[in-house]
């Protein structure tokens, strides 16, 4: 049982650190990858996880697409993480904390795919055919992740992310 916690965790943090960077940092290679890894996780757990499952399989067909739809991935991106942030509701601590930080993660990289985070203003004009194509930019202030919204209220957690 530990080693399959500790694979979880091992999966969460690849995920949080590839999807924490910029969009165009992340092929759909590397997104069928993560995809694959989550799903045979999540159906080695309980029967609560399948809706995961079967939305990260969408996901995973998008990206298998010649042409990804990159609206199609943002909505897609959007329910995974409603879905991570209901899954930790059911869970406490250090896995709570990881699954809350993995949701700002997918929601960030989300964001980023549809140029609200580029400060352009063009809300995703940049981004096509493919998900690898994006040129929007971070700014040096705009962190993301549970850690980020630590530094943007001084306090751990207290940013209001998700209420």
């Amino acid at each position: 049982m530990a080693e399959s916690s500790q694979f979880a965790t091992a999966l969460i943090n690849e995920t949080v650190t590839t999807f924490s960077g910029g969009a165009e940092t992340v092929s759909p290679t590397d997104g069928i990858s993560l995809i694959e890894n989550w799903i045979s996780a999540l159906h080695s757990g309980d029967e609560s996880t399948n809706p995961i499952a079967h939305t990260l399989s969408e996901l995973r067909m998008q990206l298998q697409n010649g042409t990804p739809n990159v609206g199609q991935i943002q909505t897609i991106l959007e329910e995974l993480t409603e879905q991570t942030r209901n899954a930790a509701k059911s869970v406490d601590g250090g896995e709570q904390l990881s699954l809350i930080e993995l949701s700002d993660a997918l929601k960030g990289f989300g964001e980023r795919l549809d140029g609200k985070r580029s400060g352009d203003g063009s809300a995703g004009a940049t981004v096509a055919p493919s998900v690898g194509a994006s040129t929007s930019t971070r700014n040096d202030d705009d962190s993301i992740g549970a850690s980020g919204a630590a530094q943007q209220d001084g306090g751990p957690y207290n940013s209001g992310y998700g209420n």
